[in-house]
């Protein structure tokens, strides 16, 4: 890990993502975490040193729901996903309060860095301006989605997009984008003209879920089966034995019950079908 901590500062300070400084009063440690792809992001524990102090940007974040609504009556998707995102931002003179501490000694982030609180409102906040008004094109952080109705409609929505990020100087990582697509992975999501379902790599991560031994673990299970809730019928019904032992005084005792709801949610998220996107257009009825 050393050597690879080693590396990426490196890269960092070639990229110019960093700079070293001699004295901070704010110096935070440094953080590596591991990606999904294997490699190594370097951040910073901003949480008992910068974070308390920061009068932090709550610009909103979609909701995913409200996003997939907009998604209805597309019949062609692309994907794309920026490069080193937050990378991409330059800071300005706040830049001094950054500093991370590290072997290698003091370096104060030059672009927005992970682990600050206000990261994600920033940058949501600057990739909604960036993209706003283009039709059928939604933004969730650095995923970006866009749609079309026809074939043109989904070239005309990519060239602005194109000419959008080539204008703000913001670069695109090829290896994760998906062009004019019937169907498309998007927050965890399989996105089509017929509607949505579930990533199948999602349901597999829950149904290999060991049964859970305390209350923490059954939090973190539940929040990944409601993640999916809207695809299971009467799934508070289901989950009720297990919802029982997280109520206040209830001491943990994981009974048939426990594990005859665990089995059968399980089941259920495996067998569910897709969803028709909700069209605003129809008639709602409530059953």
């Amino acid at each position: 890990l050393h050597e690879r901590v080693d590396a990426e500062l490196d890269a960092m300070l070639r990229a110019g993502v960093i700079e070293p400084v001699d004295c901070s009063d704010w110096a935070s440690p440094l953080v590596p975490i591991n990606k999904p792809d294997g490699s190594l992001r370097i951040c910073a524990d901003y949480k008992a040193t910068l974070n308390p102090s920061l009068l932090v940007d709550r610009y909103p974040l979609p909701k995913i729901e409200d996003v997939l609504v907009n998604l209805n009556g597309n019949m062609f998707f692309s994907k794309i996903d920026l490069s080193q995102a937050y990378n991409q931002i330059e800071l300005d003179e706040s830049k001094k309060y950054t500093v991370i501490n590290t072997h290698k000694g003091l370096f104060q982030y030059n672009r927005l860095v992970y682990g600050l609180a206000s990261s994600v409102g920033i940058f949501q906040r600057i990739m909604t301006n960036v993209l706003s008004g283009i039709p059928n094109v939604q933004v969730f952080l650095d995923d970006v989605i866009i749609g079309g109705k026809s074939r043109m409609e989904h070239l005309q929505a990519l060239q602005t997009v194109f000419q959008r990020l080539l204008d703000n100087g913001m670069k695109l990582k090829k290896s994760k984008c998906v062009f004019l697509a019937e169907e498309v992975t998007y927050l965890g999501y399989v996105v089509s003209r017929d509607g949505i379902k579930p990533d199948r790599s999602k349901i597999e991560a829950i149904v290999k879920m060991e049964q859970p031994s305390n209350v923490s673990e059954l939090r973190s299970f539940l929040g990944m089966v409601n993640f999916f809730g809207r695809f299971v019928r009467n799934l508070s019904s289901t989950l009720c034995p297990l919802y029982q032992l997280l109520r206040k005084g209830v001491e943990w005792n994981w009974n048939a019950d426990c594990a005859r709801s665990y089995s059968e949610v399980k089941q259920l998220l495996v067998s569910v079908k897709i969803l028709a996107h909700y069209d605003p257009s129809k008639p709602l009825i409530a059953t």
